[in-house]
This record gives structure tokens, sequence and C-alpha cells, in this order.
């Protein structure tokens, strides 16, 4: 699976993806995935959201929430799980 892949996957499934779930799969250029996406007719809009353990804030987080997508996503997401169920389950 691309980083591509996963970072669409995410999408998909839970309508944004945040900074810090793509670097712990290795993923440190999300904002490049992010341009080439706005570039195939993707749209989002990117806020910082607190971080929240136990009742206290313990960082920020950079998400991009999805607001606007092409009109074969909902085909691609099938696509992907069908490719990577275990992204989906």
């Amino acid at each position: 699976m691309t980083q591509r892949e996963f970072v669409l996957s995410r999408l998909c499934k839970y309508g944004k993806v945040t900074r810090n779930e793509c670097l712990s799969n290795y993923i440190s250029r999300l904002s490049a995935i992010i341009y080439d996406l706005k570039i195939d007719g993707f749209d989002f809009e990117a806020f910082y959201e607190p971080i929240i353990k136990n009742g206290v804030k313990i960082g920020e987080d950079y998400v991009y929430r999805l607001i606007k997508k092409p009109k074969d996503f909902d085909k691609k997401c099938k696509e992907l799980a069908n490719k990577a169920p275990l992204l989906f389950a």
C-alpha cells in the first residue's frame, strides 16, 4: 500500500486524516499528499485539534478534514477496501 492509499483510506473511513497518525505510519510528507489530492479535485479544512488524555490537554494534532470530494471518490474507497480490508475493519 502506498502512502497516498493510506491517506485515502483514512479519508474514506473517517473523513479526515491527522498528522500524528501519518507520522506513526512513517508518512512525513502529508502536506505533499494533500496538495496532490487537491489537484485531483479534493478540498480540505485544516485545523489544530487538541489531544486530551485523562481530561488534560497534552498537545495538539494537525487535522485535514475532507469537505469536497471528486465524483469517483466512493468507487476509489471500494477499490481500496478490497485491496486492504484490514484498514477498513
